[in-house]
């Protein structure tokens, strides 16, 4: 019988980081410049609408620094009176891979949110039976690419039953599939036992778990990503 499939979603979370409008849509340049190549439903992007007719009549042109300042500009959360951008919350961008059902992608930022209360990220939904995007190859590229495009605390590709199921606090590392955790937790690599494998990075560790997404009703699962849990020991948030 085959394993159930799971609804994966990956988060990147950072906090406080006052950046101008310039420097996020060079960072949504260079994300978007790798994004592209690492699956073909990544490749096209359309910007968000109330159906899916007009959005599709709204195409983004991700490469394009000035399309980036013009998209950032009009993403700003507004105060009621006067009517004005509130500069702490940064700026949050959102778009949509143009494909319906399971190849669907819908993706948004947070950059240069420098409020307590409002923390910076970036979220990627993939629909349910998202095929070859359930790679662990591809979502480690992806995630890889978004750990040092974003300089995020941590990162990770989960599942939505399992962030339902779990204790999820976005400011703390989340384990499920697959985990980057930034050195303010993990100043060294650690020892982990098979299936789950550990790769350094520049900034920080990527962990994954095992080579299949896990499902929170599988014990096998559940007990990997235990095994992982308690050997890092992240109670701490920021």
């Amino acid at each position: 019988m085959n394993a159930p499939e799971t609804q994966l979603f990956l988060g990147a979370y950072w906090p406080a980081r006052k950046e101008p409008l310039e420097a996020c849509a060079s960072r949504l340049v260079s994300f978007f410049d790798e994004l592209v190549t690492l699956d073909a439903r990544l490749t096209r992007w359309f910007g968000l609408a109330s159906s899916r007719n007009k959005a599709l009549e709204k195409p983004a042109h991700v490469l394009s620094f000035d399309y980036w300042v013009d998209q950032l500009s009009h993403s700003r959360t507004m105060s009621d009176m006067p009517r004005e951008p509130i500069e702490e919350l940064g700026f949050s961008p959102g778009l949509w891979n143009g494909e319906a059902g399971g190849l669907s992608v819908g993706l948004s930022v947070c950059c240069g949110s420098f409020s307590r209360h409002a923390a910076n990220n970036v979220l990627i939904r993939f629909s349910q039976g998202s095929g070859c995007l359930a790679s662990v190859t591809t979502m480690r590229a992806v995630l890889r690419l978004v750990a040092r495009v974003w300089e995020p605390r941590w990162a990770g590709v989960m599942s939505e039953q399992a962030i339902g199921a779990r204790d999820f606090d976005a400011r703390r590392p989340f384990v499920d599939w697959i985990v980057y955790i930034g050195r303010c937790w993990l100043a060294e690599e650690p020892v982990l036992e098979s299936p789950a494998s550990v790769e350094g990075l520049e900034a920080g560790t990527l962990i994954v778990v095992q080579d299949e997404p896990p499902h929170p009703s599988n014990p096998d699962d559940v007990a990997n990503i235990r095994r992982v849990e308690d050997a890092l020991d992240l109670k701490v948030v920021w």
